[in-house]
């Protein structure tokens, strides 16, 4: 290999390197806002209304624990060789996610006047999900009627690759997309729809 050659490979390997890390820097240098629109096109018929959300990752009894309103970056494949960077958003993550799903249940036609609560642990929410993915999120789901305290539908929905690999005005721009993706999985399930008919 000729030293020109060998050079070139070198800065090609910079320039690649630079772009996940400037992005990921400025990331961190401010706290985040995640404007939520609903976009569903699905239709459902049913009634159930949202509880609480916990945010698994911010729970006291969790590995490397994070702060109400902190998301990691990256799932670790990123940032392999170097220490995970960390995104403060201006909300808790449980509350943006939670509001995100019930306004697209809500465009959805889902009634929120029911027996039945639902309920939701977010165990993953990072804007980056491998090396050129969009992000990952994944909630488990419980549906309860709280008038015979009967457990109606409990299922983990998971939206992986939503987003894009740089986008534009920082990797929260991911996070939209991921809600989204999660919420219509739901609505799509055929388990749940015939779960939130019985409200």
């Amino acid at each position: 290999m000729s030293t020109a050659t060998a050079f070139l490979r070198h800065r090609m390997r910079r320039l690649a390197l630079a772009s996940v890390l400037v992005p990921l820097l400025s990331a961190c240098a401010s706290v985040a806002h995640v404007a939520y629109t609903p976009t569903t096109t699905r239709t459902a018929r049913g009634a159930v209304r949202l509880g609480e959300f916990d945010y698994l990752p911010a729970a006291e009894n969790a590995p490397s624990r994070l702060k109400m309103n902190e998301i990691l970056l990256d799932d670790g494949v990123v940032s392999k060789f170097m220490p995970r960077m960390r995104l403060m958003l201006d909300q808790p993550v449980a509350q943006l996610v939670r509001d995100g799903i019930a306004a697209e249940l809500v465009r959805a036609g889902v009634k929120a006047d029911s027996k039945l609560l639902m309920t939701g642990a977010i165990d993953a929410f990072v804007p980056m999900h491998g090396a050129l993915n969009g992000g990952l999120l994944r909630v488990h789901f419980t549906v309860v009627d709280t008038e015979t305290g009967r457990q109606v539908y409990r299922k983990t929905q998971e939206a992986a690759g939503a987003g894009s690999y740089l986008p534009a005005g920082g990797y929260q721009g991911n996070l939209a997309p991921l809600i989204h993706q999660c919420a219509d999985q739901l609505l799509s399930d055929p388990e749940f729809e015939q779960a939130i008919q019985r409200g």
